[in-house]
């Protein structure tokens, strides 16, 4: 929208406040009437003061502080709609308040000059307050210079075109504003990934703004902002009604009700368009509405030029929608099309849909296309350059000595830099120079750009260096520091064959280990091996006569430094974790159980958790990987704890490969057969072969975190199944120990629906499981009776010694009387013989004695277990 007219954009919300004031101001009258007699008259009137409202009211203000309070330190914002709405209700409480006589509000029981209703007023007033508050903060950030000018956005100047690309801007702009044409014309603006396609049109579009050509309407559509093909018809006329509207409110209208129609009688197949697209024909129930609009479009006399960006990432069917607006729907007389894309990825779109023509398609909807040239090594060095320099000023000389910053070395194109585009440097600087600052005086700035780039366009291979450098790297070798001292270092490995005595410097990258490993794994292009090569062989070989910085990484004590943002030293390598899950599961669980006396569990968790679930071959591998993840976690820790006596997963990485959600798993690897899938994942949970206690904690988590009612198990099956783990136990253990865990897994978190988007969760036990539990304490009950005694905190420590009850009582029983009506019917069924115990007699006194004293009570226990227990419980403590 130009900019005389942007003043008067009002926003929806500013709309309609002034819309209610006025009609407020019109119809005072009529509105008090209604007012008094449906809510003043029969329900307000009839209230009167009392202790009550005066206790909600105090309630209220001990919510409403720490909200406020909340709201301020986190510069909350409540929003220009709710921010409007409450000035009016402000406005109006004020006026009536203060300013008339018509009623009289409600004083306060105790505060009489107070009224209820200024409570939740000076709450409102208080919000009202913290959006300009808001407002302020918003501009009282730190200066992020230097940082904005590394984020991958498009460039909005001249001033930053380090890629030369005005001259063709200015003739394509000429050529914009000079052509006087009678049907739609289109441009296309073509170039790779990364060839600053968008600041080319951001570069346009400034230039027309900059020349003032009042007469040149721009509007600018990003199709990829749409979720499918269906809505970008209706998003396209929705940006055109929106830049229409200032000037013709009536062709405004016009269009939307052509997009209506056109939506409605759309072409719904690809043939069809095709033979709308031939006979340059349209639907005949809107082609008069496409000829009015064309007419009135031409009364207004302007140019639309029509910006379409992100044309290559959207899928097949999408990219044939935009091409249609422009050809067909939208291909209005005045309009100049302008749009970007990969004409590689186009024609291949078209292609996949079918298209015959489809490599000279964009040529009949396209005037002419700007092609713009991948951008050239020397470019990409030169920027990176000036970035380094710019924001670390202290390691110039570092900067010359790397790039050998001639003007023959940078404008040199060999084609084995790994840096490829401009946004590729931005991207890297953004890791780079924050991690460098962090540890530029222990590292050498050489190795640190090089091993970093490595991690930036070869993240495999990085990690392969970590996770198995005495493999790679040959650590034979000692080199010299500059100060005559020699060091153990690590230089690019070869499996040595009879007869080579070639310096490594001079052999062929893929003869060594890492260059066979990478040619034989991965697919990578001749340049893409190439620019490897180059950064391997600058990090890992050198001569054996030169000196090299005590802080290289080539020296073997230096080597970790450079990875230290990552991995553990404990990792399994990556290539033996690889080898290992191409064997069958049997062999898995060897490999496993040999990781586990080498301690290398921990490690082989990380890397399961690292498997991309939907890149496996098929279901039988699915199936193992599942398996063994449920083996690998049902390994006992080293360490005993009786509600976590198992290694564990990740909850969250089972919930997304066995969930099922939107019927992925289902459909990747079981032919669309959810119960299948369904019957495979219920064997893990029902076999012996896991543990019981890690697989009730997995579906404690997933009920706890229950948001969707399209998972594999609904509610009612994880809940049984809990249910079912706890009582299977207490019917076949000898030792009660365990059930403390069984019991914990069966409080579960549900989540109430507070509001269309807010959910508020809640803690309950399945009742069950305090029937199961009660059933397993008569079995047990000295045990049971012990373990309710609590002692107080640091006790045989401090001079307190009253024991009390545990809150597990309340738990399990509800309340104290519940309990103490179970010892009475338990002291009952000893006396007839039914269960046994040597303690219920005693613990019954001491229960008593704690219910009457509301506290705890000093007592001494005769029974030898409790004592024993007590006298336990003081060591752990002292210990502790």
């Amino acid at each position: 929208m130009p900019k005389q007219f942007r003043f008067f954009k009002l926003s929806r919300e500013t709309k309609l406040l002034f819309i209610l004031v006025v009609l407020l101001i019109v119809f005072i009258g009529p509105i008090e009437g209604v007012f008094n007699r449906f809510l003043i008259d029969p329900i307000l009137s009839q209230a009167a003061s009392n202790v009550l409202i005066d206790l909600f009211a105090l309630v209220f203000v001990i919510w409403s502080i720490p909200n406020l309070f909340f709201k301020i330190k986190r510069r909350t914002n409540i929003g220009f709609g709710y921010f409007t709405l409450l000035v009016l209700f402000l406005g109006i409480y004020i006026y009536y308040r203060f300013f008339t006589n018509h009623y009289v509000f409600l004083e306060s029981h105790f505060f009489q000059k107070l009224k209820y209703l200024d409570i939740p007023m000076i709450y409102c007033f208080a919000l009202v307050c913290t959006y300009p508050w808001w407002l302020l903060s918003r501009g009282k950030q730190k200066d992020n210079s230097k940082i904005e000018e590394l984020v991958d956005e498009p460039i909005n100047s001249k001033s930053e075109d380090i890629l030369g690309r005005m001259p063709k801007v200015k003739i394509l702009v000429n050529e914009i504003i000079n052509t006087q044409n009678n049907s739609s014309i289109a441009y296309g603006v073509t170039g790779e990934w990364g060839s600053g396609k968008t600041s080319f049109l951001k570069l346009v579009e400034n230039e027309i703004l900059k020349r003032s050509y009042s007469d040149i309407l721009i509007i600018k559509f990003n199709p990829w902002l749409n979720l499918s093909a269906n809505t970008i018809i209706q998003e396209f006329f929705d940006v055109l009604q929106e830049g229409i509207k200032p000037y013709s409110y009536d062709l405004y209208r016009e269009v939307g009700h052509y997009s209506k129609n056109l939506i409605n009688s759309a072409p719904s197949t690809l043939m069809q368009f095709i033979g709308y697209f031939t006979v340059g024909g349209k639907n005949s129930s809107v082609s008069k509405e496409f000829r009015d609009i064309n007419t009135s479009m031409k009364y207004l006399d302007k140019k639309f030029l029509i910006i379409v960006d992100d044309m290559d990432r959207l899928k097949s069917e999408e990219v044939f929608e935009v091409l249609k607006l422009i050809r067909n729907t939208a291909g209005f007389d005045n309009f100049i099309y302008l749009v970007a894309y990969d004409k590689s990825y186009v024609s291949e779109s078209l292609k996949g849909l079918g298209i015959p023509i489809h490599n000279s398609f964009a040529e009949k909807i396209f005037l002419r296309e700007e092609h713009l040239l991948p951008i050239n090594e020397s470019k990409i060095k030169r920027y990176l350059v000036e970035q380094l320099k710019r924001n670390l000023p202290d390691n110039l000389e570092e900067i010359n000595s790397y790039f050998n910053s001639s003007a023959k070395f940078l404008s040199r194109d060999r084609e084995d830099f790994v840096l490829k585009h401009i946004r590729d440097v931005k991207r890297f600087l953004n890791g780079f120079l924050k991690d460098y600052n962090e540890i530029s005086d222990d590292v050498d700035f050489k190795d640190y750009l090089n091993i970093k780039l490595l991690k930036f366009k070869y993240y495999d291979v990085y990690r392969l260096l970590f996770l198995d450098t005495y493999y790679y790297l040959d650590p034979t070798e000692n080199l010299y520091t500059p100060s005559g001292k020699q060091k153990g270092s690590l230089q690019l490995a070869f499996d040595e064959k009879k007869g080579i005595t070639i310096d490594r410097r001079f052999r062929e990258f893929k003869e060594s280990r890492l260059g066979e490993y990478v040619l034989n794994n991965y697919s990578w292009n001749e340049k893409g091996f190439k620019a490897l090569k180059v950064l391997i062989y600058s990090l890992f070989t050198a001569d054996s006569i030169k000196r090299k910085n005590p802080r290289s990484i080539i020296f073997a004590s230096e080597f970790k430094k450079y990875f230290q943002d990552i991995l553990e030293e404990n990792e399994i390598s990556e290539r033996h974790f690889i080898d290992v899950l191409k064997k069958d599961y049997q062999e898995i669980i060897h490999e496993l159980n040999h990781w586990q006396k080498n301690g290398n569990l921990e490690a082989a968790k990380n890397r399961f958790n690292e498997i991309v679930i939907e890149n496996l071959k098929n279901k039988d591998e699915y199936e193992k990987i599942i398996k063994s993840i449920f083996s690998l976690a049902s390994f006992k820790r080293d360490q005993h704890d009786p509600f976590y006596d198992y290694l564990g997963f990740d909850p969250h990485w089972l919930k997304d490969a066995m969930g099922d959600y939107d019927y992925k798993i289902s459909r990747l690897y079981y032919n669309g057969s959810r119960e299948n899938l369904k019957k495979f994942i219920k064997y893990l949970f029902v076999t012996e072969e896991y543990s019981t206690m890690f697989c009730a904690s997995l579906l404690n988590f997933w009920y706890s975190n229950y948001y969707d009612e399209n998972f594999i198990f609904s509610k009612q099956e994880i809940k049984y199944q809990l249910i079912q783990y706890f009582k299977n136990y207490v019917q076949n253990t000898q030792s009660p120990e365990g059930a403390w865990s069984y019991y914990y897994y069966c409080l579960v978190k549900e989540w109430d629906q507070v509001s269309s988007n807010t959910r508020q969760s809640r803690t309950v036990r399945f009742e069950e499981a305090n029937e199961i539990f009660i059933s397993l304490i008569e079995k047990n009950l000295d045990y049971f009776l012990i373990r309710f005694i609590q002692p107080p905190h640091l006790y045989g420590y401090r001079e307190n010694k009253l024991l009390s009850l545990s809150d597990m009582v309340n738990e399990i029983f509800g309340d104290l009387d519940s309990f103490i009506k179970f010892l009475k019917k338990s002291e009952k069924e000893k006396k007839e013989g039914k269960i046994k115990s040597s303690f219920i007699e005693e613990f019954i006194i001491f229960a008593e004695k704690v219910v009457k004293s509301g506290t705890g009570v000093d007592f001494e226990f005769e029974f030898a277990g409790a004592r024993e227990y007590l006298e336990s419980m003081k060591v752990k403590l002292v210990n502790n």
